[in-house]
């Protein structure tokens, strides 16, 4: 591979050049390997080290990242820079974690891989779309292991009105339309749960076995992580696709308009509400609500909008006090070491 056909043109060559660093180099994250992400760079791949202030300003490299990257010694490379992404899918952590968690970073489209095998759930799809919307990319919902389902239509149903591609990993069923979506230059993303078959879609879309694939439990269909870190392959006709683990509880990281853009229609009808702050519940001359009674508009959908609303309302509150927290910690460690310094010098007068 060279630098030209994992994507790097005059725009990154532009946010290198914006560095006025002429010793730094581009590269981009292939793989991550705990605290070594793996780049690639003119020089070929290698392993880097991040510099700390990067850790320290939360601005940790992902997969897909475009970085600048410094060669100390002929094995030692140095991340010194991320050059801000075009594209930025991320999560929020689970529990008390509620930090903004990078996925993948410079993908033009992300598939949502999810499974006809017993995994479909439409409100888990729905909180997908919307951390694809909110981080600037194209969706693309992919039904897999459609040799395992007697009733494709019905669960299609299960899922409109969103478009989606019905696909075999282990048949080859439907693999062309997909193969036509990854162009040369261009990243694409696969994120789902685990046990989806990813991996084998990967392995399916490359012609080799480039992931390791496994099973899954034949209780509850959950997977068995068997991608256990993010990684990029090259396609034979120069498209880029991303491997990630399976993630079984997904919060996206997204805002109003990333959920309303996952709902169209209920945006179509809104727009002729009475009111322009209406939450389409008991409102007078709600136009979605009055589709609904005509049968125009699916009240399941509806629901799904408000909880999913209410879902980002919430994650949204728990990243703002997260980050005052953090906040609040930085400006702790700034004043003790004020106080230190100033214990310093009295002590030096």
């Amino acid at each position: 591979m060279t630098l030209e056909s994992l994507g790097f043109g005059p725009h990154w060559a532009a946010a290198m050049a914006a560095l006025m660093r002429p010793d730094w180099a581009p590269a981009r994250v292939v793989a991550e390997h705990r605290d070594q992400p793996e780049l690639h760079t003119a020089a070929g791949r290698v392993r880097a080290l991040v510099r700390p202030h990067l850790y320290q300003a939360g601005a940790l490299p992902v997969i897909g990242d475009w970085v600048a990257a410094s060669q100390l010694a002929p094995d030692t490379w140095m991340i010194e820079a991320l050059l801000p992404p075009r594209t930025d899918f991320a999560r929020v952590g689970a529990g008390r974690q509620a930090a903004r968690q990078r996925v993948a970073a410079n993908v033009d489209r992300v598939m949502v891989v999810t499974a006809l095998d017993g995994d479909l759930n439409p409100r888990r799809l729905d909180r997908y779309l919307a951390a694809v919307h909110h981080a600037g990319a194209e969706a693309v919902v992919v039904l897999n292991k459609a040799d395992q389902c007697t009733d494709v239509a019905a669960a299609r149903a299960r899922i409109a009105p969103l478009d989606c591609y019905v696909v075999s990993a282990e048949t080859g069923e439907g693999l062309d339309a997909l193969r036509g979506l990854l162009r040369p230059g261009e990243t694409m993303a696969l994120v789902g749960s685990s046990g989806v078959g990813k991996s084998t879609l990967i392995n399916a879309l490359i012609g080799d076995a480039a992931q390791r694939t496994d099973g899954v439990r034949a209780g509850d269909h959950k997977g068995r992580h068997t991608t256990t870190h993010r990684a990029l392959f090259a396609l034979p006709g120069g498209g880029l696709l991303i491997d990630t683990p399976g993630m079984r509880a997904f919060a996206p990281h997204a805002d109003a308009d990333a959920v309303d853009a996952v709902f169209p229609e209920i945006g179509e009808w809104a727009g002729h509400c009475r009111f322009a702050d209406c939450t389409h519940g008991a409102e007078p001359a709600c136009a979605v609500q009055a589709a609904i009674a005509r049968g125009d508009l699916s009240a399941e959908r509806l629901a799904a909008w408000h909880t999913l609303r209410r879902a980002q309302a919430h994650d949204a509150l728990r990243a703002d006090v997260h980050a005052q927290r953090a906040a609040q910690r930085s400006l702790s460690r700034m004043y003790r070491e004020v106080q230190r310094h100033g214990r310093r010098r009295r002590g030096d007068d």
